[in-house]
């Protein structure tokens, strides 16, 4: 038998906001709201799902990028890796080791010192060597700007994702700005 609940705030006893729900959780879930994860604690924990979650990031400026090239993003450093699936200092990509479906973003921010005004740039996001998805920007301006481009993918295990880059500025000297709030590439599997 399913019991529905309606409440606007529920108070516990002991003032922590923790709440123990000794049966899984059915259905969505959509409706909860402002419950963070950390507060559930026995069946319904258990049920919270999700990830692994990845987060990597240029952590040094990559300089003088090839004209009319497509070329592969740096991404040295980890914010975060929850299943220790990112390669920071080979491959510079994700393996997935668990199938399902992902969600991923890559964002980049071209630096200003190599902008060409009113030339073509893209950032990419390949899956096991192929470009898949793309974000294409003319540039208005000769000075710094971000892209991004965002999917999802269906993975198996030892599937793999990167982040690649291009422009046609006719010139070779773009850079791609590091920093972890620049230039980055995040997944998470979300089924």
């Amino acid at each position: 038998m399913a019991s529905t609940i309606k409440a606007t705030n529920i108070s516990t006893p002991d003032g922590t906001g923790n709440i123990t729900v000794d049966r899984p959780l059915s259905g969505s879930g959509a409706s909860l709201t402002n419950l963070p994860a950390a507060n559930l604690t026995g069946a319904m924990a258990s049920g919270v799902t999700g990830g692994p979650f990845v987060r990597a990031y240029v952590n040094s400026t990559q300089s003088n990028i090839t004209n009319n090239t497509f070329t592969k993003v740096i991404l040295n450093a980890e914010t975060y890796d929850t299943a220790s699936e990112f390669d920071p200092t080979t491959n510079y990509r994700w393996t997935c080791g668990t199938a399902g479906k992902y969600l991923a973003t890559a964002n980049l921010t071209w630096d200003s010192g190599g902008i060409v005004q009113d030339k073509r740039h893209k950032v990419m996001i390949y899956k096991n060597g192929s470009q898949t998805s793309h974000n294409e920007i003319f540039t208005a301006q000769g000075s710094e700007f971000s892209m991004s481009v965002t999917d999802v993918y269906d993975m198996s295990a030892t599937d793999y994702l990167e982040m690649y880059c291009w422009h046609l500025a006719g010139v070779d000297t773009p850079d791609i700005q590091a920093g972890a709030q620049t230039t980055w590439f995040a997944i998470a599997r979300i089924i």
